[in-house]
């Protein structure tokens, strides 16, 4: 049951909208970024919060993911996978990628399992409702 799981979560995140010659930044990479992604964005160099060690195996940018050092609108896809749950603002970065990417990719833990498999690192739950991305913040 394990191994299906991980086969469908590998194939939810490789079955995005991307076209041929899209250029995709795959920002907060970690252990284990996109295999569609380009480019790769980091800012954290300890391994405090991933399963694996920060894996640098394609052009590599450190940089805090509420301030990019990117142009407006030059990436065409952005992936962004269990990120904003760990901002103290999750909206500065949702800014930072809607200026400089066209569409995108978000994944998070749903608040559902945050309630029931807390962590402690985690400083936001993410839903959706209505259609909209809601992003209450945790108060410990």
């Amino acid at each position: 049951m394990k191994i299906l799981k991980k086969i469908k979560t590998a194939y939810r995140r490789i079955d995005l909208p991307i076209k041929r010659g899209n250029l995709v930044i795959d920002i907060g990479s970690g252990g284990t970024p996109n295999p569609l992604a380009d480019i790769c964005v980091d800012g954290m160099d300890e391994n405090l919060e991933r399963d694996t060690a920060l894996k640098i195996d394609r052009p590599f940018v450190w940089a805090n993911v509420q301030n990019l050092p990117f142009e407006k609108d030059c990436f065409d896809y952005s992936i962004l996978s269990h990120v904003l749950e760990h901002l103290e603002n999750p909206a500065e970065c949702l800014t930072e990628i809607n200026r400089i990417s066209k569409a995108g990719y978000i994944e998070t833990p749903n608040s559902f399992y945050e309630l029931a498999y807390p962590h402690n690192y985690h400083l936001s739950r993410c839903s959706i409702r209505n259609g909209k991305l809601i992003i209450p913040a945790i108060v410990n």
